[in-house]
């Protein structure tokens, strides 16, 4: 990718970075973060962009991840190269909390990796070490010192060091309570050399029989060991010396384990210190409440754009007074000119969409709203502020120039131009024309350009290149103080003679400069200045509008949600009713079935079976009577029947559409259920716009003929059982010797309820299983009574 020092620079990428290294755990992490460089490879991209998002993800949803604070591990690696190294046991204790670490994260990779597929295939080259951090932490202190317990020789011999020097103190102290010296100044044991002596004055008759060690500044006080602790000290020495060789080994020992391992180490080392940066980056993203942006093809959308560095004015987050930003570049209008008042916001402006597009192609969340997309820039060319240069000999108008020569370099559509106030700094109109040209070549290369000026002839540049469009800052009339809101499609005036009567320059002055401005110029200006107070005004009134549009959605939803209440209450009323007709009929064919079975016991002839049967047709009509009592009319027409159309099944007493028509077969789809039925079972529903809603009930003679299978795949255990009991009482009053009930093998949870129902229910005889030929376990063969 090509962006020159001087526009990232000039774009304060540097400071963002600085920023966001701050909540990185690690110096490692930090200097990668400060390290990394915006990318045009669409790959190196994505995976920035979607390990940043996963930790994002991580930070605010406060999922348990154990990355923390860990040393730089950089300088010890040449180190390990060494022969015979022997780490200090600081630098192993480091080493070993590191693996640690790695251990702590392989463990948690397992866990997240379903939410967090990125992130766990970017941890994958990490293994599990035990070996080493077990030894060290049972060796070392936390302060690095190596324990009693590392060995058993080496708790030995601090045993023996502890009872050494406890035997010399004590013979020492005795020494100075025989001189009279004991809670005296000069009384008191000390060291010298690593030796234990006490304080002879220079007159001391035991001055010569002492080895002499040092001497006091003043030369009257000379610190001496007596004879008599001479061979205990000597003693100590040598166990001391015994105990520095004990350590060195165990030292030694855990220094070889490094650097066994000390190449999978290092790039273990390299895997956390870029985890830690995408993490400082996360984290970042979190606090400036940032998104991020989505890959597009070309444009550039920024949405509630918050430019970066605003929202840190003291070092510290304070998004209070930062005005966010909508701006966009499309293939329509790829060429932006933003004018406006001086300190109104449109060098910032300008700054948001470079440093966006640098932090995007880095892998940085953005201040800005979801919805932001970016596009990938070959080149991101910025100048911005004087470029003067005393070493070159150049103004600053010669350094502009050298910039926007540089500019031209290496010129593709996926290149991107920010210049701050373009051909400034010399004559105005040798300056205008001079920018009007410079643009009109870019407009052919087609390149993506954002300008900010002041030269009021370039605002009419999009009235005759196409892919130019004007933006302002708004600047509010009544207080003459920029908004910093910007507007797309209008340009904006300068105010430079209002901003100076309001900054306090002479009313003179300011009146003179009225009088002498160009009456074309004031005209244009003040035209600016009703444009934009215009558009302010339709701004409101749009807000209105869609304030009143949210309104009336919201009601249209509270209306439908009333309706659908309605419609539920409807339901439950009507499910009341029909349970009720339910346990009627079941009652009546309780009834008509102990009159069946009282006549066949009784009957020595036939028509004695006729007069029950006429008892039973006219408890059916009865039956017939309740439910019309229950339910609305269903107007019929008396037309052909024809598929698509909703039709009326008197037998499940339901509404369904005809799907398919044959001779004398129909199937006809009932609430999602396909159901073959003969042609004479379907009537077809006369359509009108004063038509009432149909009840989900209607008559039917007893004698009328039924479909003798049911499928009930895809329906619940309690939808199937009470559609299992309907179909058995019908299939019962039409004289069906038996049915077949379609449920499916699945789990057979579904067959399990209907054989339940089956073996208590009054119109069973028998059931079985089907055979092969029809329908094998997915189906049950169902008996029914005479």
């Amino acid at each position: 990718m090509i962006v020159d020092k001087h526009s990232q620079s000039a774009l304060e990428f540097e400071k963002i970075k600085r920023i966001a290294a701050g909540f990185a755990f690690s110096p490692a992490g930090a200097e990668k973060l400060l390290m990394l460089e915006p990318s045009d490879k669409r790959e190196e991209i994505l995976f920035r962009q979607k390990l940043t998002g996963e930790l994002l993800e991580i930070v605010k949803s406060k999922t348990p991840f154990p990355l923390q604070r860990f040393e730089d591990l950089a300088s010890l690696f040449p180190k390990l190269g060494i022969e015979g190294i022997i780490l200090t046991s600081k630098e192993l204790w480091e080493v070993a909390n590191f693996v640690a670490l790695v251990n702590q994260l392989i463990k948690a990779r397992k866990d997240l990796e379903e939410r967090f597929p990125g992130l766990a295939e970017f941890l994958s080259p990490l293994e599990t070490d035990k070996i080493f951090p077990d030894a060290c932490f049972k060796a070392l202190e936390p302060s690095g010192e190596v324990k009693d317990s590392a060995t058993a020789l080496l708790k030995s011999l601090r045993q023996k060091i502890r009872a050494f020097r406890e035997k010399i103190e004590d013979k020492l102290w005795k020494i100075l309570e025989r001189k009279g010296l004991v809670g005296r100044p000069e009384g008191y044991v000390t060291l010298r050399e690593g030796r234990y002596v006490i304080p002879y004055g220079e007159k001391d008759p035991d001055l010569k029989k002492a080895i002499v060690h040092d001497r006091s500044g003043s030369g009257a006080t000379f610190f001496v060991e007596p004879l008599a602790t001479v061979e205990m000290n000597n003693e100590l020495k040598e166990a001391e010396l015994a105990e520095e060789e004990e350590v060195k080994r165990i030292l030694s020992n855990l220094s070889a384990l490094v650097v066994e391992r000390h190449e999978k180490l290092e790039k273990e080392f390299e895997i956390l210190a870029q985890l830690d940066c995408f993490f400082g980056l996360a984290s970042f993203g979190n606090r400036i409440e940032g998104v991020l942006p989505e890959l597009s093809g070309e444009d550039v959308a920024l949405l509630g754009a918050r430019h970066p560095l605003l929202l840190f004015p003291k070092g510290e987050y304070n998004s209070t007074d930062v005005v966010p930003c909508d701006l966009a570049l499309t293939e329509a209008h790829r060429m932006l000119l933003i004018s406006g008042p001086n300190a109104g916001g449109k060098t910032v402006a300008l700054k948001l969409v470079g440093l966006s597009a640098l932090m995007f192609q880095s892998g940085f969340p953005l201040p800005a709203k979801e919805g932001t997309k970016l596009p990938i820039f070959k080149k991101i060319f910025a100048t911005i502020g004087d470029e003067q240069s005393i070493e070159l000999s150049l103004s600053s108008f010669s350094a502009h120039l050298v910039r926007l020569k540089e500019s031209l370099k290496d010129l593709t559509p996926e290149s991107l131009l920010l210049f701050d106030e373009l051909f400034s700094g010399t004559d105005p109109k040798e300056g205008a024309v001079l920018a009007e040209a410079f643009l009109a070549y870019l407009h052919q290369a087609g390149v993506k350009v954002i300008i900010t000026t002041h030269y009021s002839s370039l605002k009419t540049l999009p009235e005759v290149y196409p892919a130019m469009q004007n933006a302002s800052l708004d600047f509010d009339t009544q207080t003459l103080r920029p908004t910093y809101k910007l507007r797309s499609g209008i340009p904006g005036a300068s105010f430079a003679i209002e901003l100076a009567s309001r900054i306090g320059l002479p009313e003179g002055i300011v009146m003179e400069a009225k009088g002498k401005i160009g009456t074309s110029e004031r005209e244009l200006s003040n035209l600016l200045a009703r444009l934009a107070e215009k558009e302010k005004q339709l701004e409101v009134k749009s807000r209105e509008l869609a304030r009143l549009e949210e309104r009336l959605v919201s009601d249209t939803q509270l209306l439908q949600s009333e309706r659908e209440e309605f419609k539920r209450f409807e339901k439950e009323k009507r499910k009341k009713v029909l349970e009720e007709a339910t346990q009627y009929v079941r009652q009546a064919k309780r009834d008509m079935e102990a009159l069946l079975d009282a006549a066949k016991k009784q009957a020595k002839d036939k028509s004695a079976l006729e007069q029950a049967r006429r008892q039973i047709s006219a408890r059916q009509q009865a039956i017939d009577k309740e439910r019309e009592n229950l339910a609305e009319k269903i107007n019929f027409a008396d037309e052909p029947l024809e598929v698509g159309k909703t039709v009326f099944v008197p037998f499940f007493n339901a509404k369904g559409t005809l799907t398919f028509l044959d001779g004398a077969e129909a199937t006809v789809e009932i609430e999602g259920k396909m159901y073959k039925l003969k042609r004479e079972q379907v009537r077809l529903i006369a359509v009108s716009p004063a038509e009432k809603k149909a009840a989900i009930f209607s008559s039917g003679s007893f004698e009328e003929a039924a479909s003798i299978e049911i499928d009930l795949r895809g329906l619940l255990g309690d939808e199937a059982v009470l559609e299992v009991d309907k179909f058995l009482d019908r299939a019962l009053l039409s004289g069906a010797p038996f049915v077949r009930l379609i449920h499916g093998k699945g789990t057979g949870v579904l067959k399990k309820r209907i054989g339940e129902l089956l073996k208590t229910h009054p119109a069973v005889l028998e059931s079985r299983p089907g055979e092969s030929g029809e329908g094998g376990e997915g189906v049950t063969v169902v008996t029914l009574k005479k």
